[in-house]
């Protein structure tokens, strides 16, 4: 069966990624499975935390065949030094599946935050924060849709280890 899988034409370069590789990013179509809101102190520690399927590569159909398939990754997006988050959650839609779309960033504030805005199908989140850590969790996944189930990604999870290629 796994040589009839579709090649990964670009493994991930690193399973740990920072708000420094941003430009490199997209998050389009990732499936948000939970989050998960940290408070410490209130001292520029507290967190905001995604549990999400990122897609490392989509792989184009082969005619006649026209729906795109993907290599996806169970990951743990962590925005640290959390603040001001605002949220909606629009759970009117086709589906209670929130997926994001686009993740934009501000400018550094004099604080030395960014105003960091998550859209996409059933949510909005706006939050302030000093940056963020990606941990992809698993070696990519092929799968015939952006979401992986859960008996083949792994219950929900916050973890923040990185896997080793």
């Amino acid at each position: 069966m796994d040589d009839l899988l579709p090649i990964l034409h670009r493994p991930p370069e690193k399973s740990l990624w920072t708000d420094g590789d941003f430009e490199k990013m997209s998050w389009h179509d990732n499936h948000v499975h939970a989050i998960s809101l940290q408070s410490f102190d209130g001292g520029g520690r507290d967190r905001f935390l995604l549990d999400l399927d990122y897609i490392v590569e989509w792989v184009k159909p082969a005619p006649p065949d026209r729906a795109f398939s993907f290599w996806v990754c169970p990951a743990t997006l962590v925005f640290h030094g959390a603040t001001h988050l605002s949220a909606d959650f629009d759970t009117g839609s086709y589906t209670l599946q929130p997926t994001l779309l686009e993740i934009q960033r501000s400018t550094p504030s004099g604080r030395g935050t960014r105003r960091w805005r998550l859209d996409g199908h059933c949510l909005q989140y706006e939050i302030d924060a000093a940056g963020y850590v990606q941990y992809l969790r698993r070696a990519p996944i092929w799968s015939p849709s952006p979401e992986l189930p859960l008996d083949v990604r792994g219950s929900v999870c916050f973890d923040e280890t990185a896997y080793s290629a």
